[in-house]
């Protein structure tokens, strides 16, 4: 208890001495910059106290996380304190943790040169629509897009390398529009519900 209140006394003095000034001085900016603007939205949002205020709260949660203290869970990771706890939490190491992502790690590690490539020559896409109202490709993104998609294929399959094409959907009974215009272009399209996790996981999609 006393270490959450010493950790909370540190944000607050850490907050007033020097996130206060710095949310000041940008509020001032902005108003003088507001004030010159001929964009009323502009004028209208800057007028609007809410804004600073919540600006305010988010500076002040942004401090609390960096010295640890857990306030949005999801917000809380982008710091080092947060993501420590979560794995000392899960006895993992977070310092070896670290030092694998790092850039200058990552860089130097000698990697073997083989012969074969170690990613298959493989295009996956995916199309995904309410199984109620399923809708085609082609009736919501724009012909260009759709162009652009199939054209990608052309460019691949002209290169030396053998690649194989797969279009994902829900259900091909659903789009017959779409599977019959991938399938045209030499694109293997397949069902979701083949996967193994689909079943655990199809639920959540």
């Amino acid at each position: 208890m006393e270490n959450i209140e010493g950790r909370f006394k540190k944000v607050v003095k850490r907050t007033v001495k020097t996130r206060f000034v710095r949310i000041l001085v940008f509020t001032i900016l902005v108003i003088m910059a507001a004030k010159k603007s001929n964009n009323e939205q502009i004028k209208a949002i800057i007028s609007y106290p809410p804004m600073f205020i919540s600006y305010l709260f988010a500076e002040l949660i942004w401090e609390a996380e960096s010295v640890g203290l857990c306030i949005i869970p999801g917000h809380a990771i982008s710091h080092d304190a947060g993501c420590y706890r979560i794995f000392e939490q899960n006895d993992l190491d977070f310092e070896q943790f670290r030092q694998m992502i790092d850039w200058d790690n990552q860089t130097a590690r000698p990697f073997a040169v083989s012969e074969e490539p170690k990613i298959p020559f493989i295009t996956h896409r995916i199309w995904l629509t309410h199984p109620d109202k399923p809708r085609e490709i082609t009736s919501v993104l724009a012909p260009e897009i759709v162009s652009e998609c199939l054209r990608t294929y052309e460019v691949l399959d002209k290169t030396e390398v053998a690649w194989v094409h797969t279009m994902w959907v829900f259900n091909k009974e659903d789009t017959p529009k779409t599977v019959a215009l991938f399938e045209s272009n030499g694109v293997t399209v397949r069902e979701l519900r083949e996967l193994k996790l689909y079943k655990k996981y199809g639920r959540f999609i």
